[in-house]
């Protein structure tokens, strides 16, 4: 299983499919894309799904070479992936990935037959997050074209710790000080958000694809405290090909930053802090 699907998960410049608000659906203001010194990202993943290319096992070594520099952990894992098979039941499928780490653990590279995704958890620029997707990508058309893409995605999901923004502001802040009351509502007649946990999915068409945003506060394992998902999911199926998909990650970032700013309340822009 790809790290993509496993994590329950722009370029700068205008681009080729411009600007503007998302579809009805979503009734977004565009904004462009600004940097924090602090953010609120737990894990950004990047993935190109294609039709299978069998050779990939035999060549991973051409692959490397290509990464190595950006990338030069490397580790070899197998893969399991149960599905339905009618009539006869469940289908049990085993198969490899290959990882390419960056010496400090921040971010992954994962490849297998049939997709490539680029995983960080230390988030800190978007641009630097797509150059080492670039990276990536290269080697992959480099060594194993041609490629033929059927799904092409960007996750950003966001984890936000309100005890921890309130002991660096130094005072005590409320949920709806940190989030827009649209992506906390629940019946407050029935419950407040103290001592309540919920969730919710939204999936809708934009520009080019989908958008899924998946929200909630929520506690995590032993977890005293809970606290608010915002995981956002911009991608393509089909339609699309690979010297598009940079202006596509392009596009996939601003409307991602679009609804996370739509989100945003003032106290956690504050404590994000905009970096002049």
């Amino acid at each position: 299983m790809s790290a993509y699907s496993a994590y329950e998960a722009g370029w700068l410049g205008r681009g080729k499919f411009g600007r503007g608000k998302l579809p009805m659906t979503w009734n977004l203001q565009s904004i462009e894309h600004e940097t924090f010194k602090r953010n609120t990202v737990a894990a950004v993943i990047a993935q190109i799904r294609f039709h299978p290319i069998l050779k990939v096992p035999d060549r991973v070594a051409e692959f490397q070479d290509r990464v190595r520099g950006t990338f030069p952990g490397f580790a070899e894992v197998e893969t399991r992936e149960v599905g339905f098979r009618s009539p006869l039941g469940l289908e049990v499928r085993e198969g490899k990935e290959f990882q390419f780490r960056k010496q400090d653990g921040s971010a992954m590279v994962n490849l297998g037959p049939a997709a490539i995704a680029l995983e960080n958890r230390d988030h800190k620029s978007h641009k630097d997050f797509l150059a080492d997707m670039k990276v990536a990508t290269d080697a992959l058309l480099e060594v194993f074209s041609p490629i033929a893409p059927t799904r092409l995605g960007l996750r950003y999901v966001n984890s936000i710790n309100r005890e921890a923004i309130a002991a660096d502001l130094k005072r005590p802040v409320e949920w709806s000080h940190l989030l827009d009351s649209k992506f906390i509502s629940v019946p407050t007649e029935l419950a407040d958000l103290e001592d309540t946990l919920f969730s919710s999915e939204v999936r809708s068409p934009a520009e080019r694809g989908m958008l899924t945003l998946r929200l909630g506060l929520l506690r995590h394992g032993d977890e005293e405290k809970a606290q608010y998902r915002l995981d956002l999911d911009r991608y393509v199926e089909g339609g699309f090909e690979m010297v598009e998909i940079f202006d596509l990650f392009e596009l996939f970032t601003k409307d991602i930053y679009s609804l996370f700013r739509a989100a945003a309340g003032a106290t956690l822009l504050e404590w994000m802090e905009l970096k002049t």
